[in-house]
């Protein structure tokens, strides 16, 4: 494949959606992972880096860092999500699908282990480590990261994933209404808020764990 064919539609959205979840992680970039996951030898990925830079889609920082440019976040549209995420079911799959399908860059963000016992008035079934190992091995998912205990707090990753559309599942309304009850910030930022449906209603974690506890006794 030329360098032509490496910056046109879909296969630049790619490069530039992986690009994008090494600046979210703050990491440096690993030349050799980058090379291995766009199928290319080590030389040939530097190349393109090098390109990409040369037209101004990307700023490399010292220590390999990368920081996409406005150019570049114009190519592509960054979704946002977030859950607790305890038992992962095929509801879950469901909802991250319609998510990703909304863009081409899917973030998740982790209800907390406090988040949890607040809300529920329990302990959390998975631990939020273990939660962010299991949602960062999902194919639909670019980027996870856990959140924060304190509600304001998410407005802080807003503006750190930068996302042009927020997803919320079927039953978020208390997030949404803390969404909309924020609309400047919303606006000024123009992100738009897309409520995502539920094809497969019969099927919750609260469902589970009381089957799970049924069988128990």
């Amino acid at each position: 494949m030329s360098m032509n064919e490496d910056f046109r539609g879909n296969v630049l959205k790619k490069i530039l959606c992986l690009l994008y979840e090494v600046e979210l992680s703050k990491t440096s970039l690993d030349i050799e992972d980058f090379a291995s996951r766009l199928y290319r030898t080590t030389t040939e990925a530097e190349k393109i880096l090098k390109h990409l830079e040369e037209e101004n889609y990307v700023v490399i920082m010292p220590q390999n860092k990368i920081v996409l440019t406005e150019k570049a976040r114009k190519k592509i549209t960054i979704v946002l999500t977030g859950g607790a995420f305890e038992l992962l079911h095929v509801g879950h799959l469901h909802t991250l699908k319609m998510a990703k399908a909304l863009g081409d860059f899917l973030a998740v963000v982790l209800a907390t282990d406090i988040t949890i016992q607040k809300t529920k008035g329990r302990i959390p079934l998975v631990t939020e480590e273990d939660r962010l190992k299991i949602i960062r091995h999902l194919k639909m998912v670019d980027y996870a990261q856990i959140g924060s205990p304190q509600p304001e707090k998410f407005f802080e990753i807003i503006d750190h994933v930068k996302p042009n559309i927020i997803a919320l599942g079927y039953d978020q309304t208390r997030i949404k209404a803390s969404l909309e009850q924020n609309i400047t910030f919303l606006k000024e930022r123009s992100i738009e808020i897309v409520q995502l449906s539920s094809s497969i209603p019969h099927i919750k974690s609260t469902l589970l764990r009381q089957k799970i506890e049924i069988l128990e006794i």
